[in-house]
């Protein structure tokens, strides 16, 4: 009987999991215009990493980026969590962590291979669209890139 309950838990567990595993949206894709309207969703876009012009912060192993649309001319940009390294020289989809007093190339970025990116790099962002007070950020899951940088 114990067995037979056991087998019925573990069965519910795995019918629970494929339901939940199953049931995930796939990404959509977002613009820089539009993609404040997609709050709640996972989302795809491309653009490019910068450091904030007023320093980054990090908590709880995330720290806040700018995603940008282009390298020139009229240049979109929306806030982004990214996931920070423990230590330099690892991880995907991620950062390495910053020294206390950082310029702007020492963001270094990990994409879903591992690889260090070029920060000229077009990438390929995979996320969910936070709301962030008046605005939204993108909370950053999957990097790929899309364009090595020329």
């Amino acid at each position: 009987m114990r067995k037979l309950i056991l087998l019925l838990d573990i069965a519910a567990g795995l019918v629970m999991v494929c339901l939940t595993a199953c049931s995930r949206q796939p990404a959509t894709p977002a613009t820089f215009n539009d993609i404040c309207q997609k709050v709640g969703n996972q989302v795809v876009i491309e653009g490019y990493l910068r450091l904030p012009v007023m320093g980054t912060t990090c908590k709880s192993n995330r720290c806040m980026l700018t995603l940008i649309s282009d390298l020139q001319g009229q240049v979109q940009s929306i806030p982004a969590q990214v996931r920070n390294t423990a230590k330099p020289d690892s991880g995907v989809n991620a950062m390495e962590p910053l020294p206390e007093k950082f310029r702007t190339q020492d963001l270094r970025i990990h994409a879903n291979d591992g690889t260090v990116v070029n920060p000229n790099a077009k990438l390929k962002f995979v996320g969910a669209v936070q709301k962030a007070g008046d605005n939204c950020e993108l909370s950053v899951d999957v990097i790929e890139v899309v364009q090595p940088a020329k």
